[in-house]
C-alpha cells in the first residue's frame, strides 16, 4: 500500500550528481557535487529556491536551523541565510577551521575549530566571548546548545556539558573510543555511537548530573550516529549491517544484514532501505 506522494526532476547539470540529501525543519536540500542547491518542500515537494552555495570542490557543511534562519560552514566562512528565500543574511570569515555544524541559541554561537577549542562569539556581532576546550585538548566533533547548557562530543571519547555563558563544566561523560558524528538529544536522553563499538543511551539527571543508563555492543566500529524513533535506536555498521536496539532496555531486537539505512516507520513496520538499493 506505498504509493508516491510527490516526485521531483532535480535541477542538476549533466556531469554533476547528488552529493548529500539532508532534511532540515520543513525542507529537504539537495547538494549536487558542484555545490548547487535545491530546497525542496518536505510534504508537498517542489522547489522553494535553488543557487549555486559555494564554488564547486569547496567543502560546505550540512545546514542547521535556528528559527527561521539556516547555519551553514562554508570552508572558514559562518553563513547565515533565509530558510524561505535562500537570501544571504549574514557572512563572518573565521580565523579558524571549522569542524563540524555551529550551533546557536539566543545569545551565542558555539564553533569547534581546528585548534581543538571551542568558540563563542556573541550573536549579535560575532565577536568572540571566551573559548572552551576538554581537559585531554582532544578534537571536538560534535556539538548541540540550548538557552540552559552546552554539550559536545570529542574524538577521544568525551561528552561534556557545559555552561552556555563560561568555560564552566557542568558534567563529563567518558566513553572508550571516539564519539561518532552527532550526539542525538532525545529529551533528557542522549544517544551516540562510539569507536569503541558500543552505542550509549545517557540521561541527563539534572543541570550538574549525568547517568549511564545502558551501552549496546554492535558487531563493528560505527561510521555513522544512531536514528532514534520513539520506541527503537537504529545503528548502522558497514559490512554488518543496519540493527535495532530497544529504545528503554539497551537490547538487541533484530539485525539485517544488507540493511543501510532507517527511512521511516509505520503501523508497526520500518522501511529500510538496502546495500542493493531495494527498500525493505
Amino acid at each position: 500500500k506505498l504509493k508516491i506522494v510527490w516526485d521531483d526532476d532535480l535541477p542538476i547539470k549533466k556531469g554533476e550528481k547528488l552529493e548529500r540529501l539532508s532534511i532540515v525543519g520543513e525542507r529537504a536540500y539537495a547538494l549536487s557535487s558542484r555545490n548547487f542547491e535545491i530546497s525542496l518542500d518536505k510534504d508537498k515537494g517542489g522547489t522553494v529556491f535553488s543557487k549555486y552555495a559555494a564554488p564547486a570542490g569547496l567543502p560546505l557543511g550540512e545546514p542547521v536551523l535556528y528559527r527561521d534562519e539556516l547555519i551553514s560552514a562554508l570552508g572558514s566562512k559562518l553563513v547565515e541565510t533565509s530558510e524561505r528565500s535562500g537570501e544571504e543574511l549574514r557572512a563572518t570569515y573565521i580565523d579558524f577551521g571549522i569542524v563540524c555544524p555551529a550551533v546557536r541559541n539566543s545569545s551565542f554561537f558555539y564553533i569547534s575549530g581546528a585548534d581543538r577549542r571551542l568558540h563563542v562569539l556573541r550573536e549579535k556581532d560575532l565577536v568572540q566571548l571566551f573559548e572552551a576546550t576538554a581537559d585531554n585538548d582532544s578534537m571536538i566533533t560534535s556539538v548541540m546548545a540550548d538557552e540552559d547548557s552546552v554539550i559536545f562530543g570529542t574524538d577521544a571519547g568525551n561528552v561534556v556539558c557545559m555552561s552556555p555563558d563560561k568555560a564552566r563544566r557542568l558534567w563529563q561523560f567518558d566513553a572508550a573510543g571516539a564519539v561518532v558524528g552527532r550526539i542525538v538529544r532525545d529529551g533528557m536522553s542522549l544517544y551516540f555511537a562510539s569507536k569503541d563499538m558500543n552505542v550509549y543511551r545517557v540521561d541527563i539527571v539534572d543541570r550538574s548530573v549525568r547517568r549511564l543508563v545502558w551501552k549496546h555492543q554492535v558487531e563493528g566500529v560505527p561510521e555513522a550516529p544512531p536514528r532514534v524513533t520513539k520506541k527503537v535506536v537504529y545503528q548502522y555498521v558497514r559490512s554488518k549491517g543496519l540493527t535495532a536496539i530497544d529504545k528503554e532496555k539497551g537490547q538487541r531486537l533484530w539485525n539485517l544484514a544488507e540493511g543501510v539505512e532507517l527511512l521511516a516507520e509505520a503501523g508497526g513496520r520500518a522501511y529500510v532501505i538496502t546495500n542493493a538499493g531495494m527498500l525493505t
